[in-house]
């Protein structure tokens, strides 16, 4: 349960840092050029947006700790790998099929996602590991 909890914390983290450096700081142009899309700011539900992080953090760290034989860092690896670019393609792709959002804007997306996982990986592996 320990370790459980420590790795929903730190991939939770993670992701927020990095979601805040991505959405918040690089891609503010390419979604000021979009602004017709979005919500305005002031309208985002910004518990809504952090409670559906920390849910696929919880299912994230769940699926691995739960169903993953064998752990190990080669193992965590796969997985966030598997897991991020599902995700990733879903995010980014499935978005770009039916919102006109530029294309690199969906790979931005997709890119973030599996790069996202994939540190959750290294996180997971690090806490899961063999002894």
């Amino acid at each position: 349960m320990k370790k459980t909890l420590l790795a929903i914390g730190l991939i939770f983290v993670s992701w927020f840092v990095i979601d805040f450096l991505v959405h918040g700081v690089a891609l503010v142009s390419l979604y000021d050029s979009t602004a017709q899309l979005w919500r305005a700011q002031e309208d985002m539900n910004v518990i809504l947006i952090h409670s559906v992080t920390l849910f696929t953090v919880f299912g994230f760290v769940l699926i691995y700790s739960e169903l993953i034989a064998n752990k190990s860092m080669g193992k965590a690896i796969q997985y966030s790998f598997i897991f991020g670019a599902v995700s990733g393609v879903s995010m980014g792709f499935g978005s770009f099929a039916y919102m006109p959002i530029p294309f690199s804007l969906a790979l931005s997306w997709f890119g973030v996602v599996l790069f996202e996982c994939m540190l959750g990986g290294v996180i997971l592996g690090l806490i899961y590991k063999n002894k």
